[in-house]
């Protein structure tokens, strides 16, 4: 504000007037109002004089504003512990105080010593990670506040870092998980670039993005100890950060991030940490197939940073499914809590072979640059997908409640069968036609017992195989059974025991029944007759009623395989009984021959 020539709070206009030409820029005071410091030219794009009061123009005022709500400086939030507790100290980027831009002026933060927050109550545990967040209050303005969340838009606020802690030791021992610095300064002291805040936190939302280095070697690769070390490199996170080289059989961590019941568990030796999948039930089989996902956890440069590891969900028996991952075993994501600092570095495929005391690296696959949305696997590629059973599906266009299922159980183990299309159309429904029915006309109709059935012309090109043959048999003279009585066949009387003489089975097969007819003369008591049909060593041995009467029949049936017989076996019949007069025997029986 001007008065009668005479600047007064030169420091106010010192800090804020950056287009107006001073002469001899005093380092005055509020009270300071010395004649010899007057404006003699103002820059009106930037400023205005009203009233005698100089101000920022509207214009500048909007620009000015729009960094509100930041610091002036780069800021450095670090995480330690000391005996339990868990600390975080902010300051000026290698030391000093802070300067706050607020919504109504600018205000100097004490960082001298660095200003420090407790974070020992937002630790959580080395298997569950905890998330939180730490700001500065407008309300309160010299208090870091860490919690659960930012505070509401609506609230005016200073970001200052996102972090996850595991427990207090390990957070003392190996660092923050995450410790992610909001930086979004107007200048800054090793990065002079500032952002505007809306961007940046748009930008943040983003994953982290490799920029070089961080090339990953596999040591110990057909024994029982097999470690991970990579280069140091560069990664995005909003600004560039380095990435420190990292060698797990010197000390370093890799953490198990989805390993249930040891999720961030570290390894010193993959081969004996990791014996199952990321269930952590599921054993990892002697001579299977199976990929790991590396990845890093970028902080900031000069704090630990991280390299991860996910288990995959399944296992494979062919080399070839495994180095695609075709059934997408391989697990790609990075934990929400990580977005921004995480980022993909490669794909191992390794094999378990000594009944699980070796692993062997079959591919290593770099993901360096590619986003953990992109799921390794598949890709362009001559191989042949494949899928689970129940896990694929065909269902109507019109109701999705109407599904095609595929079941491969009864497939012999180790064993690939192949369906080749006809070159006509199909309609399966014709194989359940109802006989009888114009859709049966036009089918190949196989009942329960797998038979064909309903067949009015068959044309058969070349030989039938597994066909049915009849055999007779008869007696037509009176005879008086006692013991055995053989039935002939055609005009010889057939014979069992020592001299088989009857029917002679040109292949092998099986006897399927018999159908008889007889009169029985004399039987005092009515005692039953025994039938038997069949070849030495199987035979059909059935029961017949043996009462007094003429025209009586009987027959049976087995299914085929039972009764087995082999090419030159001797078919014979015969009636046993105990003094029965039996007359004008016909007696069929039905074979069916395998080839």
């Amino acid at each position: 504000m001007f008065r009668n020539g005479r600047i007064f709070n030169i420091e106010f206009f010192n800090a804020k007037l950056r287009h107006a030409l001073l002469l001899d820029m005093p380092s005055a005071t509020n009270d300071d109002h010395d004649d010899r410091y007057i404006v003699r030219s103002v820059d009106i794009d930037h400023l205005k004089v009203t009233d005698g009061l100089l101000t920022f123009s509207d214009e500048e005022k909007v620009v000015s504003h729009s960094r509100q709500d930041s610091f002036l400086e780069q800021i450095d939030f670090t995480v330690s512990e000391t005996g339990g507790t868990v600390t975080g100290s902010l300051e000026k980027e290698n030391g000093g105080d802070l300067t706050q831009f607020w919504s109504d002026d600018f205000d100097v933060l004490d960082c001298t010593p660095p200003k420090t927050v407790d974070l020992t109550g937002s630790v959580g545990t080395d298997t569950e990670p905890v998330a939180s967040f730490v700001y500065i209050l407008f309300s309160a303005k010299t208090t870091l506040v860490v919690n659960t969340s930012w505070p509401a838009s609506s609230v005016e606020h200073i970001r200052v870092a996102s972090i996850v802690l595991q427990s207090a030791a390990t957070t003392g021992t190996n660092g923050a998980l995450m410790n992610r610095n909001w930086n979004d300064a107007s200048f800054g002291i090793t990065n002079p670039k500032g952002g505007a805040i809306a961007s940046n936190e748009r930008m943040r939302k983003n994953h982290a993005e490799w920029d070089s280095g961080v090339a990953l070697t596999v040591t110990g690769s057909g024994t029982g100890t097999v470690t991970l070390a990579s280069t140091a490199g560069a990664v995005y996170q909003l600004n560039k950060q380095s990435f420190p080289a990292i060698d797990i059989a010197a000390g370093d961590d890799l953490h198990l991030v989805n390993l249930s019941g040891g999720e961030f568990s570290t390894t010193v030796n993959l081969v004996a940490d990791i014996t199952t999948l990321a269930d952590g039930v599921t054993s990892i089989g002697n001579n299977k197939y199976f990929n790991i996902v590396i990845w890093g956890a970028q902080n900031r440069t000069n704090q630990e940073s991280h390299l991860m590891c996910n288990l995959p969900i399944g296992q494979y028996g062919k080399q070839s499914d495994a180095t695609i991952d075709a059934m997408k075993f391989s697990v790609s994501t990075i934990p929400d809590d990580f977005r921004g600092i995480g980022f993909l570095v490669s794909e191992l495929t390794f094999q378990l072979t000594g009944a699980g005391s070796t692993w062997t690296l079959i591919q290593e696959r770099s993901l360096l640059g590619l986003p953990p949305s992109l799921i390794p696997g598949g890709g362009t590629t001559n191989n042949i997908s494949t899928f689970v059973d129940t896990a694929f599906e065909v269902f109507d266009n019109l109701d999705d409640t109407k599904r095609i299922a595929f079941q491969a159980s009864s497939i012999a183990t180790g064993t690939t069968r192949t369906i080749t299309m006809a070159n006509a159309n199909v309609d399966l429904a014709l194989l359940t036609a109802t006989p009888g029915t114009a859709a049966a006309d036009k089918a190949l109709i196989v009942d329960s017992s797998k038979n064909i059935a309903d067949i009015n012309d068959l044309t058969i090109d070349g030989e039938l195989k597994g066909s049915r043959a009849i055999f007779q048999f008869s007696l037509d003279a009176v005879t008086v059974v006692i013991g055995n009585a053989h039935l002939k066949f055609g005009e010889v009387l057939t014979t069992s025991g020592k001299d088989f003489k009857g029917a002679v089975m040109a292949r092998p097969g099986s006897i399927l029944g018999y159908g008889l007819s007889y009169d029985v003369t004399v039987n005092a008591d009515s005692s039953a007759l025994i039938t038997t049909v069949g070849v030495e060593g199987s035979a059909i041995v059935e029961s017949i009623s043996g009462s007094v009467a003429n025209n009586k029949t009987d027959f049976f049936t087995q299914a085929r395989g039972t009764d087995l017989f082999s090419a030159g076996d001797v078919l014979v019949a015969l009636i046993s009984g105990v003094t029965v007069t039996i007359a004008k025997v016909i007696l069929y029986v039905e074979v069916q021959f395998d080839t």
